[in-house]
């Protein structure tokens, strides 16, 4: 069936892959490089083994990104590389037809291709046969979906003489779930609204004037004033029935039952045309319906393409080398993609490199386009930029430059570059002298007493403590508990922070605070989902909170946000989803009606408990837990936020104030002493000790200023 590789690429396959066995022999340490992985492509497209083909070519890409007519393999050899050519081909036999499209654009974009005859050709035939495919699907898709239109059509009808509106609603989305613009079944669905919102008002004006009638208010509809108030309870009726079908259309969406949703959300729109809620949820569910009854056709995802503005020119070796005569360097270029790119760029020592980066659309394509400029030494450099997309696949580059530096710089000018060190090496102790004597100038303090410690490098004594949090939260909620001012709020956010900046194998973490202080039984869930929301904005867009218009926030609103919040950071998330809620000053809870605290409990023996954890603290709630009677009971690992050791004290004591101020000895062990190791009452003391220093313009703590300030600082 592969028919279109040419002798020629025979010949070249066959030299390649002698080559790198006696590479593999001769030099292990450069084994796997990218034209060993091009060849197994190849050898794969032969045996009409399309996966491997896929595979070996996603290696190949992930060394070179970059097409090229003639491109040195090893030695003096040179080959032709259109990776984007061949993946094409792979996924043209896969029947992935979008992701061969996507393949064989991104190589004509490239412009290498168009230097070589048998790849051109190449990729003239397989576009032609892509298409006659892609017609051949569309008008087999097209016939699906007339089939399903007639089909969804008669039932209607059906139902429609039958008198069962409703169903013959349902019976029609079927239709415009796959056609939305076909003329009999959007004329059919709107005479259907119609019908349904006269028979439903005539329903309720029944309802209402029996009640009237059976209330002893006389007949309805004799006094004008009558048939206005009828007309009135009419409409706050019809209010009341579209509120309720909204909700019950939401839940179904949301619960994957999209008919259900559609029957409601039709309701709605017979007795409220214009309602966008109910138009947004119809959409919705459309979609889900179109893609039960018509498939998703497989795609694949192409790793990014590389464009260089490319000055090199070619060595006898075969090897592309740019020559320059000015130690500035800079490199343009574009990265194609069908989504943003993250790019990046190395020297020869894997040392990152700055580089300007842009992204904009055009058309199926993302462009992203890349600017690098950077001072280069004398003699070779090689850059390496890597391209990775938003799926995780990635792409590299290779572009080599020679700086032949110009005669006009003479030797003496290397011992001015000398005197320039040693004035740059002297600088940072200036720099350092200036920084303490302003610090002091403005009254440096760097001690904070009440306040949680927010900021990582004044974080001082709880690392351990934290690292241990850290390993054990990937399975188990943990309870943080220790007497007031212990730290634990701290504690709370600097785990934020570290969760935020961990690069877990197997979870990505979204971390949320949640603070319970003051916090009323009524709006406890409300509060922690309005946190959520709030944390998470960025990653939910499109994702309305149940409390955004709803008077009464329930525990059941909660649950339906939490697993609708788990189910799109998941479907954004490339490995397993892990929500922790920090929840701090969780004492309220023991005030709160039981069933709150049974109901919270809950949550974590939902279906989707595995992507939840979360980690609470507090005082006195270990006390109400420990019981056998509380929900609560063995269900956290708890956590004692204890003193500091004397280590831990003094890293507190004296980190904050390095080199700025000094301690005479034994003044580190009286503050311990005095505080007993607890943080809130070191940082209490220390800053009474830094005002004294600034009040005397002293640079140095004694005993004795320890025993001026220490009665009033920790009484």
């Amino acid at each position: 069936m592969y028919t279109i590789l040419s002798a020629h690429a025979d010949n070249w396959r066959l030299r390649l892959l002698a080559g790198a066995m006696i590479l593999l022999i001769v030099a292990p340490a450069a084994a796997d490089p990218w034209y060993e992985h091009y060849a197994s492509a190849e050898l794969a497209l032969e045996n009409q083994d399309w996966a491997l083909a896929v595979q070996e070519i996603n290696e190949a890409l992930q060394r070179k990104g970059d097409s090229g007519a003639r491109v040195r393999t090893y030695g003096m050899n040179v080959t032709s590389y259109f990776p984007y050519l061949r993946l094409g081909i792979a996924y043209y036999h896969l029947g992935q037809l979008d992701a061969a499209s996507q393949a064989f654009d991104t190589e004509a974009r490239l412009g290498a291709i168009e230097n070589s005859e048998s790849a051109t050709q190449d990729l003239l035939r397989y576009r032609s046969l892509l298409e006659d495919a892609q017609v051949q699907v569309a008008a087999t898709e097209q016939a699906h979906i007339r089939e399903i239109v007639e089909q969804s059509l008669e039932e209607a009808q059906n139902l429609v003489a039958a008198g069962e509106l409703v169903d013959a609603m349902s019976a029609l989305d079927r239709a415009l779930a796959v056609a939305p613009d076909d003329t009999d079944a959007t004329s059919l669905m709107s005479q259907l609204r119609q019908r349904f919102a006269e028979q439903e008002d005539e329903r309720q004006r029944e309802r209402i004037s029996a009640e009237a009638v059976a209330e002893g208010q006389g007949a309805i509809g004799v006094e004008p004033v009558a048939v206005r108030d009828l007309e009135a309870e009419v409409a706050r009726a019809r209010l009341a029935t579209i509120e309720q079908l909204l909700a019950e259309a939401e839940s179904d969406i949301d619960g994957g039952v999209p008919e259900d949703a559609l029957s409601a959300a039709n309701r709605v729109l017979s007795l409220d045309p214009g309602n966008e809620v109910a138009l947004a949820q119809v959409a919705r569910a459309y979609a889900m319906i179109s893609e039960k009854l018509l498939g998703t056709q497989p795609t694949g995802n192409l790793p990014p393409a590389v464009r260089f503005v490319d000055l090199r020119r070619e060595r006898d070796d075969g090897g592309l080398v740019e020559t320059i005569r000015r130690p500035t360097f800079r490199l343009n270029g574009v990265v194609i993609d069908t989504s943003p790119v993250d790019v990046r760029f190395f020297d020869r020592a894997d040392s990152p490199v700055t580089a300007r980066i842009s992204s904009q659309p055009l058309a199926d394509f993302y462009i992203t386009e890349f600017s690098m400029e950077t001072d280069i030494a004398p003699g070779t450099s090689t850059f390496q930029l890597v391209a990775t997309d938003s799926e995780g696949l990635s792409s590299s580059s290779e572009y080599t430059v020679v700086y032949i530096r110009p005669f006009f710089l003479a030797p003496w000018f290397y011992a001015l570059l000398l005197l320039i060190a040693a004035t740059a090496a002297a600088a940072p102790l200036w720099r350092r002298y200036r920084r303490r004597e302003r610090l002091r100038k403005r009254k440096f303090n760097p001690y904070v007493a009440g306040a949680p410690v927010l900021e990582a490098d004044m974080f001082y004594g709880r690392r351990e403590l934290v690292d241990r949090i850290l390993q054990t939260i990937h399975n188990n909620s943990l309870l943080i508990y220790g007497e007031r001012r212990i730290g634990k709020t701290s504690i709370q956010h600097q785990l934020k922070k570290r969760l935020e900046q961990l690069d877990d194998p197997d979870y990505t973490f979204f971390p949320v605070y949640v603070d319970l202080q003051g916090t009323p039984e009524e709006r406890f869930f409300q509060t922690i989902a309005e946190d959520v929301f709030l944390e998470l904005t960025p990653l939910l867009e499109g994702l309305e909170p149940g409390f955004k218009d709803s008077a009464g926030y329930s525990y059941r609103n909660f649950v339906q946000d939490i697993r609708a919040i788990l189910r799109l950071l998941q479907e954004r998330a490339s490995k397993h989803v892990k929500l922790v809620l920090l929840i701090d000053e969780v004492d309220e809870l023991n005030a709160y009606d039981p069933r709150i605290n049974q109901k919270l409990r809950s949550l974590f023996m939902k279906s989707f408990a595995e992507s939840l954890v979360a980690v609470v603290s507090g005082v006195e709630i270990k006390k109400q837990w420990e019981r056998q009677g509380s929900p609560w009971y063995n269900f956290f690992e708890e956590i004692e936020v204890q003193p500091f050791a004397p280590q831990e004290a003094r890293e507190l004591i004296e980190g904050p104030i390095a080199r700025v101020f000094s301690l005479d000895d034994g003044v580190a062990d009286r503050i311990i002493s005095l505080t007993g190791g607890r943080p809130y009452l070191i940082q209490k003391l220390c800053i009474a000790l830094i005002t004294r220093l600034h009040e005397q313009q002293r640079k140095r703590i004694s005993l004795a200023d320890v025993d001026a300030v220490s009665s009033e600082a920790i009484r």
